[in-house]
């Protein structure tokens, strides 16, 4: 009956949502987590040197960054490239940045793999040690079927078969009670089920046995070792590390693990993971044909396509590519719309990889052609913006300068008009439940909005401030049109590092919009806020990157993966439901009209 409830508990947290009374379901007890990121001087233990050097053509560098950048739904946000131990390419498509922590969703899965190989190298668990004995003194008087057959394998190669999950966490605080008390899916060991609580097992199964926060555990073991000092890693309701999510790093932290596994667990002449287990952990464990993992699984490490190598991956394109045959290491964040490896991103870093004319003979440091090569590539990546085409490398004619010219001339003039125009309004709306920070943020961190009460245009022809005035609260958005502002923006406590870019626009119809870019760069997500001006009134419609109408099915199928009877009813009836479909577009999408509330009446744009 336990997992009965806590079903129907997620099922009622998405029809409120859809039904905009998402702020009513903030846990009372609610306090902010997520810290302010503070910027350090990153540490990047890798020399830079021209690809060339390392016998990568730096064309075929740029064709990488330019596939990623143009592939529809895969919205990089950063990518560090490793050979040999040193960095031939890096960058960050603006408003990202490398030296800003990102999240890592579930990259952060093969972390809690090394902190179990380490534990185990030090005589504290074995990976056959039963989760039951582990954790004795919480197990149920009747435990399920199967659940005293469940080990620290198991957990690591996702054949446990634990229903209570991800959906199932979000509505329930006593997670480790929630596994334990769960049904099992199937016979421990006979088939893969992915699920992120498994690792959160692995998490708390670390300090039960070592006495350590794996985040303390690894600390001085893998972290400090690595200049890895610049992170945080979410908690679960009763104090332990989430373990399967959670975890943010700086981009080159990332990319610093993933050249550990690469030199099988040494760093610097010290061993810090055993070679066994690195070897082990990045192998084969398990696989199922036709599904997320017929390529195979080891210890909460993917094995990458065509078995080129393996892969550290977190949903929306967060990953780190070990390429042991090619000496390579490729780290990337995103917001990308996969959720697991099988991606247009893993498409195309296999074909890079793949490709033989992608690489020469290494040439010398001081090579000419090779300096050359690389300030023409890094000219470029320099200039890198989200959700744009990469900047063109050939000369543009002298027709395109004027052009672009009186372009770039005029469309100032539009803007510094339309500008003039919009100062002094403000708006008011009606309820709804529209909030700043993406819907997946809310969700995860359980920080829902009260939706937005009104907006308001301030400043001067010089910067636009957007004023948003949300659960109470009034935030000032600046508005950039030739660059991008950056804010933090405070929700219940929660610190968010946002970047901001505005433009104007039309539609067909003459209508005019002023788009406004709100990337969350700590994060996988972004807002595009569009707000269309028509009378004395105006419509605002926000997205979200990534889509997640491709994660809509994922999200209702994780709510009850086990349930039977009336329950497996109730399920089959929300997927097949067009209603409700239609209501979680509408969440995922939502648009709301407001009302010109200034006593100055100002013409509208034109």
């Amino acid at each position: 009956m336990d997992l009965f409830r806590s079903q129907f508990k997620a099922v009622d947290l998405v029809l409120k949502l859809t039904s905009g009374e998402g702020a009513k379901v903030v846990p009372k007890d609610f306090a902010p987590q997520k810290p302010e990121f503070v910027r350090k001087k990153p540490l990047l233990p890798f020399r830079e040197t021209a690809p060339e050097v390392h016998g990568v053509r730096s064309s075929a560098v740029r064709t990488l960054f330019e596939g990623l950048s143009e592939a529809e739904g895969v919205d990089p946000h950063t990518l560090i490239i490793l050979r040999d131990g040193e960095v031939i390419a890096k960058g960050a498509w603006s408003p990202y940045r490398l030296d800003t922590w990102h999240i890592s969703h579930s990259m952060c899965k093969s972390i809690v793999s090394m902190a179990v190989g380490i534990a185990e190298s030090e005589g504290k668990l074995s990976i056959d040690d039963r989760i039951a004995d582990i954790f004795s003194d919480m197990m149920p008087v009747l435990p399920p079927k199967w659940m005293k057959q469940v080990t620290i394998r198991h957990l690591l190669t996702m054949s446990a078969g634990i229903s209570f999950n991800e959906a199932g966490a979000i509505v329930n605080t006593d997670w480790i009670k929630c596994c334990l008390y769960a049904p099992l899916l199937f016979e421990p060991g006979t088939d893969f089920n992915y699920n992120s609580l498994c690792s959160y097992l692995l998490s708390a199964a670390i300090l039960r046995k070592t006495g350590e926060h794996i985040s303390d555990y690894l600390r001085e073991r893998l972290f400090a070792p690595l200049g890895i000092d610049n992170f945080y890693w979410e908690l679960c309701p009763s104090g332990i590390e989430k373990g399967g999510w959670g975890l943010y790093m700086l981009p080159a932290d990332y990319a610093k693990l993933g050249q550990l596994f690469l030199q099988k667990g040494v760093v610097g002449g010290k061993r810090l993971l055993p070679e066994k287990w690195v070897e082990d952990a990045s192998a084969a464990q398990i696989n199922k044909p036709d599904s997320v993992c017929e390529d195979g699984y080891g210890y909460q490490i993917w094995q990458s396509k065509g078995g080129l190598g393996y892969l550290f991956n977190g949903m929306f394109g967060q990953n780190v590519f070990v390429f042991p045959e090619r000496n390579m290491v490729i780290a990337m964040t995103a917001g990308s719309e996969n959720l697991f490896p099988p991606s247009a991103t893993m498409d195309i870093v296999t074909d890079f990889i793949r490709n033989d004319e992608n690489f020469i003979s290494p040439m010398p440091k001081n090579d000419i052609r090779a300096a050359s090569s690389a300030k023409r590539l890094n000219a470029v990546l320099s200039k890198l913006e989200y959700k744009e085409k990469m900047p063109s490398v050939g000369r543009k004619s002298f027709a395109d300068m004027l052009r672009s010219l009186f372009d770039d001339n005029d469309g100032r003039k539009r803007t510094d008009a339309a500008v003039a125009e919009i100062l002094g309004r403000r708006y008011c709306f009606p309820k709804n439940s529209i909030g700043l920070l993406p819907l997946l943020s809310q969700v995860l961190h359980a920080n829902y909005s009260a939706g937005i009460e009104e907006i308001a245009f301030l400043g001067d022809s010089k910067e636009l401030i957007l004023s948003v005035k949300e659960n109470g609260a009034e935030d000032k958005l600046p508005i950039s049109f030739d660059g991008v502002r950056y804010l933090t923006l405070s929700r219940r406590g929660e610190r968010y590092e946002v970047g901001i870019k505005g433009r104007f626009a039309c539609t067909e119809d003459g209508v005019p919009v002023l788009v406004i870019k709100l990337c969350f760069t700590e994060t996988s997500c972004s807002r595009i806020i569009k707000l269309f001006f028509r009378g004395d009134g105006i419509t605002m419609r926000i997205s979200e990157a990534p889509l997640l109408y491709g994660a809509i099915g994922e999200v209702v199928s994780m709510i009850m993966p086990s349930a039977v009877g009336a329950v497996q009813k109730t399920v089959t009836q929300i997927r097949e439901n067009e209603f409700i479909e239609f209501k979680l577009r509408t969440l995922i999408e939502p648009e709301v009209k407001g009302k010109l509330s200034d006593e100055k009446n100002l013409p509208i744009l034109s």
